[in-house]
């Protein structure tokens, strides 16, 4: 039987265990709320990492459409850009696929690495364009906030009229 073949009808479990391997590098309390709760309104973090992991085996495995492959990318990094992980625990996940992967299928798979491990460079680049983002928020927030507090106490005039004169 072809390797994508035993991919195919292996999806179910193949993605379950990658499912589970996202929710385990998440702390205890975190992970018991990611794995009970199933309604996609009280958890929407499970629902989007299901969908978006699906989307992106498929890819993976038949397609190869990188649209497709940045859009669940795009989706999943962006709920853990904004959390406590390192870039690469965020994005440590898509490597994990080869080892669930190799157990189901064996060797053979460098074509189907090769995908990973290009989807796994496509990660990190939108990982540096989330975070980038998220710093430029913060920086416009402390920048408003501080030009608020001078307004406030009548210090932003002063400091226009002195900065043209100088």
């Amino acid at each position: 039987m072809a390797q994508k073949e035993i991919l195919k009808r292996s999806k179910d479990v193949i993605l379950n265990r990658w499912i589970k391997g996202i929710f385990n590098s998440y702390p205890e309390e975190t992970r018991r709320f990611l794995n009970t709760q199933k309604d996609q309104f009280q958890n929407p973090v499970r629902h989007i990492f299901k969908k978006e992991l699906n989307r992106l085996f498929n890819e993976l495995i038949d397609g190869f459409n990188k649209d497709n492959i940045k859009g669940a990318l795009d989706n999943i990094i962006a709920i853990r850009a904004v959390q406590d992980f390192t870039p690469s625990e965020s994005i440590s996940f898509i490597f994990d696929l080869k080892g669930i992967i190799e157990e189901y299928v064996g060797g053979g798979l460098t074509e189907i690495f090769r995908r990973i491990d290009e989807a796994a460079l496509m990660a990190f680049d939108i990982y540096m364009q989330r975070k980038e983002t998220i710093y430029r928020l913060r920086a416009n927030e402390m920048a408003n906030q501080v030009s608020g507090l001078l307004r406030k106490k009548g210090l932003l005039s002063e400091l226009s009229q002195w900065g043209a004169s100088q």
